[in-house]
This record gives C-alpha cells, structure tokens and sequence, in this order.
C-alpha cells in the first residue's frame, strides 16, 4: 500500500506537467525496489488523473457534451478533432502493444526517453509562435505525438505541445 500511495504522488505531481509521470513511475518503482507495475499499473493510476481532469474541467467537458447532443456544429467539430488526435496512440498501440509494454521494464530506455523529452522541449524555444487554428491535419500531428509518449520517458503533454508548435497551432487551441 505504501508503494502504491508513493506512486500515488508522483503520479499526481508529474502528470500535470511536460516531464512524463511513466517515466518516472518507472524510475521510482526501480529505486523502490517494488515489482515492476507496467502498463496496467500506469493505466490504475491515470484512472485517478480522469478523474481530476474532470474535476477540473467539468463545465467545459459539459459544455461540450452539451453541443454534441444539440447537434451544435463547432463543439462537434472539436470532439471530432478530440477523437482524430487519439487515432495515433490507438494504432500505434494496436500495432505494438506487446513492445510498448515491455519499454516499461527498460529503465534505460526510460532514462533516454526522459532526455529525449528535454531535448525536443528545449527545441521548441527555437520555433516560430503560430496563431494558426486547430484543425484535422493539425490534430492527426499532435496525436502523432501522443503515439510516441506511450515510450515510457516520454511525455505526452511535452509531445502534444512541440507538435502543436511545430504545427504553427496557436497555443490556447493546443
């Protein structure tokens, strides 16, 4: 149980910010010496991350909601964007599941991925601002980069973030 709450924090620290919390689930369950969580594990506790998200953004998840079942053509337009950036990670998983989840007992890798994230976070200091709008092409980018942060090191919202800025996508949109 207390493996588990440690696990807890750090999940709940990391995953809010561009530096990967499976990354470093991965690092701490190796320096606790606790048997390897995998995927399964991550997956338990970003169950406990929805939950906050929609805590945090009820009202525009209802709002959203809302538009849909009216049939609203704008709050159809982003759900459908939502749904296109997650077909990347979803392929990619279908397609790798088994190596993705054995990345996750790699601390090695996951050491390079989390250099790898620094890398590409420090690259987007060099890219142009964009104010361009969201749209499919855009989002099918970012899902790219949601695929690649199923590495363990990885993080998805540093790799959502490059791509969008990459994508010249403005950044409130992003």
């Amino acid at each position: 149980m207390i493996e588990i709450a440690i696990l807890s924090v750090v999940q709940g620290v990391a995953e809010f910010l561009p530096i990967s919390s499976s990354g470093h689930l991965v690092i701490v369950q190796k320096l606790l010496g606790c048997g390897e969580g995998g995927l399964r594990l991550e997956l338990c506790l970003h169950a406990g991350t929805l939950v906050s998200v929609f805590a945090f953004y009820w009202r525009e998840i209802a709002r959203l909601v809302a538009g849909c079942i009216a049939f609203r053509r704008e709050e159809w337009r982003y759900a459908l964007m939502l749904a296109a950036s997650a077909l990347p990670a979803v392929a990619v998983y279908f397609a790798l599941g088994g190596a993705i989840e054995s990345a996750f007992e790699d601390v090695r890798l996951t050491g390079a991925m989390l250099v790898f994230t620094g890398l590409v976070l420090t690259l987007t200091r060099f890219m142009p601002r964009g104010g361009g709008a969201m749209d499919f092409l855009r989002s099918l980018l970012m899902g790219a980069g949601q695929a690649l942060a199923l590495l363990p090191g990885v993080s998805r919202s540093g790799m959502t973030l490059a791509c969008a800025r990459a994508a010249k996508t403005d950044p409130e949109e992003a």
